[in-house]
């Protein structure tokens, strides 16, 4: 299993702060964010290795970042910055990679 820390930043157009307010309520984000940044890291680290993480960090985090643009535009939120921090591997990976 990968353990990993994303930072999200967000913005909103304020023309349609009305519209988010209504649908999602004052909390849009703490209501919408966690959901929908963890199915989508979730299915995009399910597509590569432990190896093809640690060296391909950067087009993880632009699939990622793309894929998260994409749903969250359905909640009209758009992504300022996102960020990859804290590859954490099962203590068994870890072991494995040390050994070789």
């Amino acid at each position: 299993m990968v353990y990993v820390k994303m930072r999200v930043n967000i913005k909103t157009n304020p023309h349609r702060l009305p519209e988010i307010y209504r649908s999602l309520g004052m909390d849009y984000d703490g209501r919408v964010l966690p959901s929908v940044g963890n199915e989508v890291l979730k299915s995009v680290i399910a597509r590569y290795s432990a190896t093809q993480l640690i060296n391909e960090r950067d087009q993880v985090s632009a699939k990622v970042r793309d894929l998260l643009r994409e749903r969250l535009s359905d909640f009209n939120i758009e992504i300022g910055e996102l960020a990859m921090s804290e590859l954490k591997f099962e203590t068994e990976f870890s072991k494995a990679v040390e050994d070789k």
